[in-house]
């Protein structure tokens, strides 16, 4: 075995040329290594480093400074060779020469694994990494999910929020609009009232007017007759007072004065009773107090009854 090469935390060995055989005869090199160092209190026994077909090999996770010891055999059809002659080689010294010292103090010497214990331990890192790789892509998986989850939670929220907002709205436009149709129909049916109230009275100021016509059209048609038979009285009155003028013309003419002064006052009495009445005017005062003079109804109180009616 020889070093080709030395490293601050790796050596570097090979195979000499008339041990290699690249023929394959040989299954494979196990090479072993030993440190023993008083001063620091490391001591390594004989440790296999590497053990395979390889015809090199770098050892690692070595300190910068120390002397290591290396032996090395081979395996073949025939068996295991004998052990090699001892080869010592010291790593390359660190820049900081107490970084060695420091570490063995407070470390200790870091634990030799052969390459197939490096290869394991390496198969085993990256299972680790793999698994906390998956475990990562998990977490950030769930994660992801809880984000989705929570992402449609709140748009189940605001889709719900949304049509309870659009519901609220719907039955305010239908209140609304109820109370709108409620309000045309109150304002049509005041309309129709109201309506109606001035159709009443329109046909109430019509029955009323017809009625005063046919009061109006009665009292003249009886003031026509009153005229008639009140010029038939007096013709009748006059012929009586001439005949009997002519018998006794003193005492005649007395009694027509008489006469005279009393219709004077029945007239007068009948004028101021139809104003009293509130029913007629002056002239139909006269006309009446005449008609009640000639018929001598002024007692019975039946023009009253004509004129008392709408």
């Amino acid at each position: 075995i020889s070093v080709i090469r030395k490293g601050e935390n790796t050596l570097r060995l090979k195979w000499k040329d008339e041990v290699w055989n690249g023929h394959g005869d040989i299954d494979e090199y196990i090479i072993e290594m030993r440190t023993c160092q008083k001063q620091l209190k490391i001591n390594i026994p004989w440790t296999v480093v590497y053990q395979g077909p390889g015809h090199e090999y770098t050892v690692p996770n070595l300190l910068s400074g120390l002397t290591y010891s290396f032996r090395g055999r081979c395996t073949c059809l025939l068996g295991n060779s004998p052990w090699s002659n001892v080869v010592h080689c010291a790593t390359a010294v660190a820049s900081n020469k107490n970084d060695t010292k420091r570490q063995a103090q407070g470390q200790g010497h870091p634990t030799v694994y052969s390459n197939i214990e490096i290869l394991e331990l390496q198969k085993q890192q990256k299972q680790k990494e793999k698994q906390l790789q998956q475990q990562m892509e998990k977490e950030k998986r769930q994660k992801q999910q809880q984000l989705q989850k929570a992402r449609k939670h709140k748009l189940k929220q605001e889709k719900k929020a949304k049509q309870l907002e659009e519901q609220r709205r719907l039955q305010e436009q239908m209140l609304h609009d109820d109370m709108l149709k409620q309000a045309e129909e109150d304002a049509y049916e005041q309309a129709l009232r109201l309506r109606k109230e001035e159709l009443e009275r329109i046909s109430l100021a019509e029955t009323r007017e017809r009625d005063r016509r046919a009061t109006h059209t009665e009292i003249v048609q009886n003031n026509g007759k009153g005229k008639h038979k009140k010029k038939k009285m007096k013709q009748r009155k006059r012929q009586k007072i001439s005949k009997k003028t002519k018998a006794n013309p003193s005492k005649n003419k007395n009694k027509r004065k008489a006469m005279t002064a009393e219709s004077k006052e029945k007239k007068a009495h009948a004028k101021s009773e139809a104003k009293s009445m509130g029913q007629v005017d002056g002239k139909q005062a006269d006309v009446i107090a005449i008609l009640c003079r000639a018929n001598n109804i002024c007692r019975s109180g039946h023009w009253r009854s004509n004129l008392e009616k709408p």
